[in-house]
Order: C-alpha cells, then sequence, then structure tokens
C-alpha cells in the first residue's frame, strides 16, 4: 500500500521570534524572550540536522523561558512526528491549537499524526480544517483524499486528488494517487494517462510499478512487465514489482523468470505466504512437485489456516500418487472452507 503523505518540514515561520525587546546598551545577559527565541533558532538547526532529541531539549528550554511560545511548541511537535511518537506530537500540536487556533500547519500537521494512529476521522477532520484556513492548499487535499480511500470513500478521494492536481499541475503524487483510484475501479484507460504524468513528474519505482498494475488490469502483459522492470530498476527490493512481474511471467508460460521474481522476494520476505504459495504453483507448473509441496508446507506452518494452501498442497501429492496425504490436505481445506475442485 502503497499511497504517499506530505508532511511539512520544520517550521515555516522558524526565523521568527517573539515580540521584539528592548536591548541593553551592554549586552550583558538575555531576556527571557530572547532565550528563548534562541533555543527555538538552535532547535531548528538540530531538527535540520535530524537530531530530534536535541531539537526537542532546546525546545523545552525554549518553552521553561517562554510557557505560550507557539513556535517552539509547534517545532516540538514536528520533532515528536518526525520521531513518530505521534501521542506526544498530537498533545502538542492540541497546546498550539489552543494558543493560536488560526494557523493551518499545525492542523495539517496533526491530521498526518491522526494517519499514523489510523485514527482516520480525525485526521479528515484536522485535514479539513486546514483546508478551511487556506482552502488552496494541494498537499492537505491530498492528504484528505489518500484518507478518504482509506475509508473506501473513493468518490471523495478522487474529488480531492483531482482539486489537488487543478491547484498544482505539477504534483506528481496526486497524478499517482487519483490513477490508483481509477484503478481500484478497473477504469484503466483513465489510470494510464495519470501515472504516465506522475512518471514525467517524478520517475519513481512507485509510479512505474502503479501504471505497471493499469497495464495488467488492461491484460497487456508485455507492457505491465516492461514498468515492473522499470520500477525493480529503480528499486530492486520493492516488493509489489517483484510479485507482480513475477505473475506476468508466469501468465506467459515464463516460467524459469516466475521462479527468478519469487525467489527474489522471498529472500527480502522470507515468510511472504502470497509469494510461497506464488513459487509453488510454479514449480507445480514444471512438475517440479516436491518443491511444491515444500513451498506449500512453508506456507501453511505461517498460515495454518489457508486453505488455499492445502488445497494446492493436497493437488501435487496427488499428483507425485501419495493419494492419502493429498486426501488429508483437501479434507483440511474444506473444512476450513475451501469449495470443492472437481479437478
Amino acid at each position: 500500500m502503497i499511497y504517499r503523505f506530505i508532511y511539512l518540514a520544520i517550521a515555516v515561520f522558524g526565523a521568527i521570534g517573539l515580540a521584539a525587546c528592548a536591548a541593553p546598551e551592554k549586552p550583558v545577559s538575555k531576556t527571557k524572550a530572547e532565550l528563548a527565541t534562541l533555543y527555538n533558532s538552535r532547535g531548528l538547526a538540530h531538527a535540520a540536522n535530524r537530531s530530534y532529541d536535541e531539537a526537542i531539549a532546546d525546545y523545552d528550554q525554549a518553552l521553561d523561558q517562554v510557557p505560550d511560545y507557539w513556535q517552539a511548541v509547534y517545532n516540538r511537535a514536528v520533532a515528536y512526528g518526525n520521531k513518530r511518537d505521534f501521542d506526544r506530537a498530537i498533545a502538542d500540536y492540541d497546546r498550539a491549537v489552543a494558543l493560536d487556533p488560526s494557523r493551518s500547519t499545525q492542523y495539517f500537521g496533526r491530521a498526518y499524526a491522526y494517519s499514523q494512529k489510523q485514527d482516520l476521522d480525525r485526521a479528515i477532520a484536522d485535514y479539513s480544517e486546514a483546508l478551511r484556513l487556506k482552502p488552496n492548499d494541494p498537499f492537505a487535499l491530498n492528504n484528505r483524499g489518500t484518507m478518504y480511500k482509506q475509508k473506501g470513500d473513493l468518490a471523495g478521494a478522487l474529488r480531492d486528488f483531482s482539486e489537488a492536481i487543478r491547484i498544482k499541475s505539477d504534483y506528481a503524487a496526486a497524478y499517482a494517487n487519483r490513477g490508483l483510484i481509477y484503478i481500484v475501479l478497473g477504469q484503466f484507460d483513465r489510470a494510464i494517462p495519470d501515472q504516465t504524468q506522475a512518471i514525467a513528474l517524478e520517475s519513481s519505482a512507485e509510479h512505474w510499478l502503479y501504471r505497471g498494475l493499469a497495464y495488467a488490469g488492461k491484460q497487456e502483459v508485455d507492457r505491465s512487465i516492461s514498468d515492473f522492470s522499470e520500477a525493480l530498476r529503480h528499486d530492486p527490493r520493492l516488493i509489489d514489482a517483484l510479485r507482480m512481474r513475477g505473475m506476468g511471467y508466469g501468465a506467459m508460460g515464463d516460467y524459469g523468470h516466475a521462479l527468478d521474481d519469487y525467489t527474489a522476494l522471498l529472500k527480502i520476505k522470507p515468510d511472504d505466504v502470497p509469494a510461497l504459495i506464488a513459487r509453488g504453483e510454479v514449480y507445480a507448473e514444471r512438475r517440479q512437485y516436491e518443491l511444491a509441496i515444500a513451498d506449500f508446507g512453508s506456507a501453511i506452518r505461517l498460515n495454518p489456516s489457508f486453505a488455499q494452501a492445502y488445497e494446492r498442497r493436497g493437488r501435487a501429492y496427488r499428483e507425485i500418487g501419495d493419494n492419502a496425504r493429498a486426501i488429508e490436505d483437501l479434507n483440511e481445506a474444506l473444512r476450513l472452507g475451501l469449495p470443492r475442485d472437481p479437478r
């Protein structure tokens, strides 16, 4: 799953300090406001270096000096989010909102934190508030669209992605996300131009993967394999591209290349049950039944309630004449709920 969120980088207003204070003739000491501004500025520098613990310590110091310093509260929330400490991030965003509810960035940041906790309704509410304050923010539209997609509201998602594209015509992620909605809807002829535009704007592994999915949906296997190969050129460890290209090769009867892809996938993720099943099926097509049985057995050990694995292994046992084990596996497949196959 492949969908991308844009998290605002540190503080748009990072250099803004508190209200100016009259400086003494000789700078012997600093006022609380000046110290808070200095700590906040150093925190931003630490955050730019991804030294988030040091950044948070500086924001703490700034807030010790001036407890209602909105910028330090907001910056600390961003730092907590970058550390994936979303509960603390949300607490600071709450505090920032209480200090000044008029800034869209804090709602955007809190929405992202909620999304990472799978609290989709609150995420949508905060993206909507960010958009009320800043109606033409394509990034908030893109992210809210992703939330709608996760909730199954494809119409809402499509509307937000299209509006993001209208506002920012060079927004690769929005084209890719809209193209994915078209793929889910089976509208492959609409998906392909969106993914092509996403590739033109940003030639990433994911965008090549997505267009490959659209071509696969149209049963244009050669084109899908070409796109999956390009995705793997960008990222040789992209599991979904290995899986889909393996399926494409299998559909073409190119079992050698299909085995190569599934084996490469399983080296990256040895516990991938669908890949074990798929490789086992390729071995069975090549009449390498012992190897197929081994893969189906591995899938069963990982997921003992997976009826399809018992069914596939039962067929393989039948092919080698081990009818007792075949019956045992097929009985288990039926017990788990797999419909009887007449073959």
